[in-house]
């Protein structure tokens, strides 16, 4: 988004505003010193879910 904008000439102000991310940051990204600000992790849940599903199910079927 940060650099769609930039391309798109709109001000590092105006960026800011639109991704509430800080002034530091979007420059940053702009300037190509940040990579990693838009990383996805994972979710705690992820190693859990084979066990929730299993206990889901029994007690299902249960009911």
């Amino acid at each position: 988004m940060i650099m769609r904008l930039a391309g798109e000439g709109v001000s590092i102000k105006e960026i800011v505003r639109r991704s509430g991310h800080s002034r530091k940051l979007v420059r940053q990204v702009i300037r190509g010193e940040r990579t990693d600000v838009f990383r996805v992790r994972q979710s705690s849940l992820d190693a859990q879910l084979p066990l929730l599903d299993e206990l889901w199910t029994s007690a299902s079927m249960t009911l």
